[in-house]
């Protein structure tokens, strides 16, 4: 029965706690902006991240008090986050949850079609990816990957069975796994997606449609779930419209009008998309679900990952396709050991091969990066490189007097001095003004009337110098005085009048 795929009897209590420990020791050694291993080491995006989700338990309301294109649920994930613990640790405490949930369902995945053994060779080459993906660790990629691990493992279980009446969990999870990512960053639900469409066309295709509006309803009850709470939060708190404005206009804005050029970067590191899709194209005389599966996850992930920009975490959400390309080439391999015609033996063999070159190709493309990814890990933990940088952040603030630290306005500036110091910074437009101000110009004359007609009495930024707004940069002359400037942030104090 279908529930027997979910408890899955077969795996040990021992190979959970393998798992775990397997996971834990991976956001260790390397998430360098999070883990308690790197001491010193904040990154921008990280830090400003755990900074709104402080915010949010401090009453401040993402939106009207922090511009972000950022979905809503992945800050109050981060809020949930600063609740079990303040600074660092609380993001590290999601990690944990997040990579042990995503191993779990990966390594059950595995063993509804290939051996432990195999599993662990798909582990690996998943961590090994994932060293590069993760970046500094902390980011909405790495959040909604166990919601898109637990949906392509509830969909092929479901897929399997064949018990199509029992759709009521499989697709009220999957709405609710949808609006989590969509109301974070809808790129990140391509898994999810390629799932539901995979359930959707073998309910077609097995007569079975009668379940297919049963399927919508059920999914769209479960967006319900997520949507209906997100939106009374910011309808009480009078920034609905806001948060509408950012996390979708601006957002698709940011993935269409300011749109980047060709980067091999960009399409070595989706190489697994193309290899893939010839890969499901070998294997289209064969039966089953699988390969179609494949070749939609491919298509699905490829075309929405093009929304956007190619930093290394931006790839997690290729993992998956990346281990379930893993799987059927186990499979493959497994299959060719038992078949016994020949001509059959000749295809599966051939599937074998592309197979194993797609994976070698991918691991090619990584190894460079994963490799010094491990070196600059290494250089963090021993060397403390970064520790510089921290105390130039904590020598900024003695700068100020005590009773004016909850006011210094930020210009342009990564979130390390806040986070260092946990402080909150005192405008909306704390980072990545460059981009905002081009995206949606009003923000402009905002910006400029804070700095020429308020009062905030200290300003932090980067080099004003290479500040790349020339009447942002003249009213900063214009207004304020540098007082002091090291690795971290340049301090101005306003000019007395």
């Amino acid at each position: 029965p279908f529930m027997d795929y979910i408890q899955n009897p077969v795996i040990r209590k021992r190979e959970y706690v393998f798992l775990a420990v397997s996971g834990i020791l991976f956001i260790l050694t390397a998430s360098s902006w999070t883990s308690p291993l790197f001491p010193g080491s904040y990154g921008y995006d990280s830090s400003f991240f755990s900074l709104v989700g402080r915010g949010i338990l401090e009453g401040r309301v993402p939106y009207r008090d922090f511009f972000d294109i950022k979905g809503p649920v992945f800050f109050f994930i981060e809020a949930l986050g600063q609740f079990l613990c303040r600074d660092r640790f609380g993001i590290v405490l999601l990690q944990f949850a997040s990579i042990i949930t995503t191993v779990i369902l990966l390594y059950r995945l595995c063993l509804l079609y290939i051996t432990k053994k195999q599993a662990v060779c798909v582990l690996a080459v998943f961590y090994f990816v994932y060293t590069t993906c993760l970046w500094g660790g902390n980011s909405v990629e790495e959040m909604c990957l166990p919601f898109n691990m637990a949906c392509i493992y509830l969909g092929i279980c479901y897929l399997r069975e064949q018990e199509w009446e029992k759709i009521e969990f499989p697709a009220f999870f999957f709405g609710q796994s949808f609006a989590d990512m969509a109301l974070s960053k809808l790129t990140e639900a391509a898994p999810m997606i390629a799932m539901t469409l995979t359930i959707v066309l073998f309910l077609i295709k097995e007569g079975q449609r009668k379940y297919v509006f049963q399927c919508i309803v059920l999914f769209l009850s479960g967006m319900l779930m997520v949507v209906v709470p997100v939106f009374v939060y910011y309808g009480m708190r009078g920034a609905l419209d806001e948060m509408l404005f950012c996390a979708f206009r601006i957002a698709f804005k940011r993935s269409t009008d300011y749109y980047e050029g060709f980067s091999l970067k960009w399409e070595s590191y989706l190489l697994i998309c193309y290899t893939s899709f010839i890969y499901t194209f070998m294997k289209r005389r064969e039966e089953g679900f699988e390969k179609w599966f494949m070749g939609i996850l491919s298509a699905v992930t490829f075309l929405l990952l093009h929304l956007g920009t190619p930093f290394d975490y931006y790839f997690i959400t290729t993992l998956p396709l990346i281990s379930w390309v893993g799987i059927n080439f186990f499979r493959d391999f497994n299959a060719y050991t038992i078949i016994e015609d020949r001509d059959k033996q000749k295809q599966t063999l051939y599937h074998i091969l592309f197979a194993e070159f797609a994976i070698t190709m991918v691991l090619f493309s990584y190894w460079g990066h994963t490799t010094g990814k491990i070196r600059d890990n290494i250089d963090i933990a021993f060397n403390r490189t970064e520790m510089e940088y921290y105390s130039d952040c904590k020598a900024i603030l003695e700068l100020i007097p005590i009773e004016e630290r909850e006011n210094i306005y930020c210009l342009e500036s990564g979130m390390i001095f806040y986070e260092v110091n946990q402080l909150m910074p005192a405008n909306e437009y704390p980072v990545n003004l460059p981009y905002f101000m081009e995206l949606n110009p009003p923000i402009k004359q905002i910006v400029l009337d804070r700095i020429e007609k308020d009062t905030p009495k200290w300003l932090i930024s980067e080099d004003i110098g290479d500040f790349y707004d020339d009447d942002v940069k003249l009213a900063v002359y214009k207004c304020y005085e540098l007082i002091a400037s090291n690795s971290a942030e340049h301090l101005y104090r306003r000019i007395e009048r």
